[in-house]
C-alpha cells in the first residue's frame, strides 16, 4: 500500500490526521519542517520529509509514489 501524504502534519489537525492514518494501518509520509518536532509528535512509523512548499525537490519527494495527500498548511504568507 501507497503512504498517505500529510503536510501540516506536526499541527493540530495534521497531527490528528496522521494519527488516525496510524490506527488504520496506512502508511504515513509526513511532509514537515522540524524533524525532531516531527519524531516527537508523531513517534516512530511515521516517514519524513523534511522542506516547505517553497522546496521544490522536497514537494518531488513527498509526492513520489503517493496516491493520497492530505494537504494543510498555514493561512498567512511566510516570507
Amino acid at each position: 500500500m501507497n503512504p498517505v501524504l500529510v503536510t501540516g502534519a506536526t499541527g493540530t489537525v495534521g497531527a490528528h490526521v496522521v494519527r488516525a492514518l496510524r490506527r488504520r494501518a496506512t502508511p504515513v509520509r509526513a511532509f514537515v519542517r522540524d524533524p525532531e518536532k516531527a519524531t516527537r509528535l508523531l513517534g516512530p512509523g511515521v516517514e519524513l520529509v523534511v522542506g516547505d512548499f517553497g522546496d521544490h525537490a522536497a514537494l518531488r519527494a513527498g509526492v513520489d509514489g503517493v496516491e493520497r495527500v492530505s494537504l494543510a498548511c498555514a493561512n498567512h504568507l511566510q516570507q
